[in-house]
């Protein structure tokens, strides 16, 4: 996606070029609001239905819950968990702290769940869920 001949605008290399710090986040929501596609993942997917995605500044949850026509999250077989409150101790006690660390080894403060989205029930065809056959990611 990112190769100029894939037929795709990949997005992220126009934000990340800006320098000035208000405006890149300004570009950035604005580039997103405006995509066809927006991909991600989620934090937790529960047997029931639910899936759990969250982030520290919402900059995902936004475009996740309104925005693109189409949205595309890919997760591992390591998000899967029984309900909705196991879901959400996954994502406190197995992404948050991972995220963190990983955030820290980055020279960044650390990480916290500052937007928490529970999807329930969407339009039919608006989000697409590919489920890897591997754990991926947090």
């Amino acid at each position: 996606m990112k190769q100029p001949d894939s037929g795709y605008r990949y997005l992220n290399a126009v934000w990340t070029a800006e320098s000035d710090v208000s405006k890149r986040s300004r570009l950035r929501a604005r580039l997103s609001a405006e995509a066809d596609y927006f991909l991600g993942s989620v934090q937790a997917i529960a047997e029931t239905g639910e899936v759990i995605g969250a982030d520290a500044s919402g900059s995902r949850q936004a475009f996740y819950v309104f925005g693109p026509p189409h949205v595309i999250w890919v997760a591992g077989i390591n998000k899967l968990v029984p309900n909705v409150e196991d879901g959400l101790k996954r994502l406190r006690e197995v992404a948050l702290p991972l995220e963190d660390q990983r955030m820290k080894r980055l020279g960044a403060k650390g990480s916290h769940i500052g937007k928490l989205v529970i999807f329930e029930r969407e339009q039919p065809g608006r989000i697409t869920l590919v489920l890897a056959g591997e754990p991926l990611g947090f």
